[in-house]
């Protein structure tokens, strides 16, 4: 009588109407006059763990990037933008936050859907990293506290989890937070373990 399962699937990117203009991913939201409820709250959705790392990032509260500050935000390199260029000294760190939705069994799993992005934002942490020239890392924002772990979805998309592999291989750090959120407020948790 109930229903077994639901699937939630999203899109590679919610940019709305761009008033006709072609956009790819350096394109900027302005937070405004969205065309529809989901393209909103997939925006705000990544608002929030942006702002969510930064505030821990400023507040020193982040112990797995203890000694990192921002030194950028929406930092290009190669042929994407980075969530945050962090620094300490000479030494700069590319950050990418990942916002997971899809919780099976208390699994975190990332992505929701297809992203070719998501895997070339992976491929070019690794090359950054294994050049020697920046330090990388991918950090899994779950805003939600009903999981243990996260892992890449390969059975949704196995490109992804192949470059998330390959990144590993490479010397990125693979971190994830989970969340507690209220009606109120959405707080970062601890950490949890990425598969």
């Amino acid at each position: 009588a109930g229903t077994e399962k639901v699937v939630y699937v999203s899109t590679v990117g919610a940019f709305g109407n761009t008033q006709g203009e072609v956009v790819d991913e350096t394109y900027e939201h302005p937070g405004k006059s969205f065309t529809s409820y989901y393209e909103q709250t997939k925006y705000e959705a990544h608002q929030i763990a942006n702002r969510l790392i930064a505030a821990a990032l400023r507040q020193g509260a982040l112990s797995e990037l203890a000694g990192w500050s921002i030194h950028r935000s929406e930092a290009p390199w190669g042929s994407s933008r980075f969530d945050f260029d962090l620094a300490t000294g000479r030494a700069h760190l590319l950050l990418e936050v990942k916002s997971v939705t899809l919780v099976e069994d208390g699994l975190g799993l990332f992505p929701d859907a297809v992203t070719r992005r998501g895997a070339r934002h992976l491929r070019e942490l690794a090359g950054a990293a294994s050049i020697g020239e920046r330090q990388a890392a991918v950090l899994f924002v779950a805003q939600r506290s009903d999981l243990t772990a996260v892992r890449a979805a390969a059975e949704i998309d196995p490109d992804f989890a192949c470059a998330l592999g390959e990144a590993r291989a490479a010397g990125v750090r693979v971190l994830a937070r989970r969340c507690h959120v209220s009606l109120k407020r959405v707080v970062l948790g601890d950490r949890i373990a990425v598969e």
